[in-house]
């Protein structure tokens, strides 16, 4: 790890990417905080510090589509790491559109989650 940790919010409906998620970056010194609820998540944004939201477009409760949407809007917006399934060109596409930084496709790989991170520390 090269120090740059910080406070994530991780929003997806998949029980087990919860705990595959949150541990790999947790053993980078990451602070993990994980709903499965884009409502859960936008008011926990408005009341709370996050340095970079995990949302997974495909996999909560609401559209990815209308999340990002909210959080461009927030006065404190974190960076925004986009998880969509492999092939789904359109919602590579949409992703980038609302401003997210970064866009993995599943399956995730822990390389190129870490790395994704670390950037987009490194820029907020």
């Amino acid at each position: 790890m090269n120090g740059h940790t910080g406070r994530l919010l991780l929003v997806t409906r998949e029980a087990g990417a919860h705990a595959r998620i949150a541990r790999s970056l947790a053993r980078r010194g990451h602070v993990i905080v994980c709903v499965r609820d884009g409502d859960v998540a936008l008011a926990l944004l408005e009341r709370e510090r996050f340095d970079i939201v995990l949302l997974d477009v495909v996999r909560s409760a609401w559209s990815g589509d209308r999340v990002l949407e909210r959080l461009r809007r927030l006065a404190r917006r974190p960076s925004v790491i986009a998880m969509t399934d492999a092939g789904d060109r359109e919602a590579l596409a949409r992703c980038r559109e609302h401003g997210a930084r970064a866009v993995l496709q599943r399956p995730l790989d822990s390389l190129s989650l870490w790395e994704a991170v670390e950037m987009s520390l490194k820029t907020t």
